[in-house]
This record gives C-alpha cells, sequence and structure tokens, in this order.
C-alpha cells in the first residue's frame, strides 16, 4: 500500500472525528477489511497494523487510543504525509528534466563510446596518425565497462537503496520528521498522566534507530529508581531536563517537536531548490568533457590530416 492510500485513509477517519462521529461510524464509513477487523473485536490500531499500514503510523495510533487523543494523533500524522507526499513530488518534478537531460547525455556518450569511437580509432591508425590519449582512455573505459553488467547492477541497486531508505525515514531529512512525531507522542503520553518510564517504552518505536536504544536504556533507568537524564536528546538534553524538573516537560516537548518539525521543512526547501542546480551542473560538465575530450581531438586530427 501506498502512502496516498494511507493518507487517504487516515484523512477520512480524522474528518469523520473532527466532525465529531464516533470511530465506529468513521470506519463504517470507510468499509473494507478494515471494518471487518472491527466488528470482529481488534481495535484501530491492530486493524490498520492488519492491513499493512507501517508501524510508525500504527504505533502512533495505538497511543492516540490510549491516551484518548485519537483526533489530534490523526490529525499530525494526515500533517506528516501530506508534506511527505508533497516533497517526494517536487524531488520528482525537479530531477525530471535533469535526469532527463543526463540520461540523454549518457546513451550519446555510450553510443560514441561502442560505435564511434572505435571507427575513428581503426581510420586513424590506417592513415598512420596518432590516435588522441583521450579518445585512447574513453576506448580503455568502453572496454571495461563491456561485460561487467554487475556494475549496472550495482548502481540500480544503490538508486533502490536511496528510494527505500527515504520512504521509510532513513535519510537525514526525514529522520527530523521521525523525531517530531516521537516527541509529539511522548508529549501526549505525558499530559495523559502515563508514567513517563511507560511513556518512553511506549513511544521508543516510533523514534529514529539510532536512539531507540538509548531511549529503552533511559526508561530502564527510571525503573530502577534513577532520575531521568535525557541523554537522548543530546544537545537539548539539559533543557528538558530542567523542565522535568519544574513540571513542564510536556509543553516542553511539545515545543521541541515544533523546532524538529520547521527544521523538517527548511530542509525539504533547500532539497528542492539545490537538486535541479546540481543536475544542471552535471549535464554542464558531461558537455565540457565530451567536447573537450572527443569532439576537439577528432577535429585537430582531421586538420592534420587535411
Amino acid at each position: 500500500m501506498s502512502d496516498s492510500k494511507y493518507l487517504k485513509i487516515l484523512k477520512e477517519l480524522y474528518s469523520f472525528l473532527s466532525a465529531h462521529f464516533s470511530i465506529d461510524f468513521a470506519v463504517r464509513k470507510i468499509g473494507g477489511d478494515i471494518e471487518k477487523h472491527i466488528q470482529r473485536g481488534l481495535p484501530l490500531s491492530a486493524s490498520l497494523k492488519a492491513e499493512g499500514f507501517p508501524q510508525i503510523l500504527v504505533q502512533n495510533i495505538k497511543i492516540g487510543e490510549e491516551t484518548g487523543k485519537l483526533k489530534e494523533v490523526l490529525g499530525e500524522l494526515v500533517k506528516l504525509l501530506e508534506d511527505k507526499i508533497k516533497l517526494e513530488r517536487e524531488i520528482v518534478f525537479s530531477l525530471f528534466y535533469p535526469a532527463l537531460s543526463i540520461s540523454a547525455f549518457l546513451i550519446f556518450f555510450l553510443a560514441v563510446g561502442f560505435f564511434v569511437i572505435p571507427e575513428i580509432s581503426r581510420m586513424l591508425s590506417e592513415l598512420g596518425v596518432e590516435v588522441p590519449k583521450s579518445i585512447i582512455v574513453i576506448e580503455s573505459i568502453k572496454n571495461f565497462l563491456k561485460g561487467r553488467y554487475e556494475i549496472f547492477a550495482i548502481f540500480g541497486v544503490i538508486v533502490f537503496y536511496l528510494s527505500y531508505e527515504f520512504r521509510k525515514g532513513g535519510i537525514p531529512i526525514v529522520k527530523n520528521a521521525k523525531f517530531s512525531l516521537f516527541l509529539k507522542a511522548l508529549a501526549i503520553c505525558i499530559e495523559n498522566k502515563i508514567e513517563l518510564q511507560r511513556a518512553l517504552l511506549m513511544t521508543s518505536d516510533l523514534a529514529p534507530e539510532n536512539i531507540k536504544e538509548k531511549i529503552e536504556e533511559e526508561a530502564s533507568r527510571i525503573i530502577r529508581g534513577l532520575e531521568p537524564t535525557f541523554e537522548f536528546l543530546g544537545e537539548f538534553q539539559s533543557e528538558i531536563e530542567n523542565a522535568y524538573k519544574t513540571g513542564e516537560l510536556s509543553s516542553a516537548l511539545r515545543g521541541l517537536s515544533q523546532i524538529f518539525y520547521e527544521k523538517y521543512m527548511k530542509n525539504s526547501e533547500i532539497l528542492k531548490k539545490s537538486i535541479e542546480p546540481l543536475f544542471l551542473i552535471v549535464v554542464a560538465i558531461l558537455t565540457i568533457f565530451i567536447v573537450s575530450a572527443i569532439y576537439i581531438p577528432m577535429i585537430e586530427k582531421i586538420r592534420d590530416i587535411m
């Protein structure tokens, strides 16, 4: 199931709850297998999990159910998914024309390397003219790549991996959004009088992988009767620790959540604005390379012959 499908379902649920309809009524209107799961007695979070919803969405909804803040949680998830889908579409749009240009250049380069350069080299050799070094290098690269299909396979794997990491939130920009959701969920738990150690364990699955273990260690520390250190918050550790001591932990977490969300949006804008110029630079470099390495040496040798 795609992000667009997740968004459609969550948006419908949020709309019904915002209009003060019950969750049962909302699910009946949406219908499908989710309604069947609810009729069997499963909560909404378990029903969505059975339909293949990602863990980060399921866990947030579970927290919303347990704290009575399901509508608020759904609203946050809808906002996040809308931003994520918009970012992905804008990145694809920004990449389209530069990627098309680079693809055309690569096809041209491969055609020249596999068909034109060998013929030119043969012709120059027959005329007793030294083959330009740049053309020899290009022909060597062509001979190296010829038959080595694993290189293209590796390139394909890299592209797939980067796409996968983006979708699951494994790259820094998306990690900020994920961390923002975690902090918001933790704040909701605290506001609803859930003990900090339990709140940390409930929300740890929402956090980026690199701090998940630290969050679980923090929960274990509190269970042993020790004071929380909030080490997993890095540079914000002391501020959140002070907020905890003054009884303002939930509002501080909400504020920090907003900071990370704004950082996510800012970095997204930077990424969108930098992609197209970057690809145009690559196109320009390829153009200069083709002209200087192939076209100019060929013209010079033709002049020598004439």
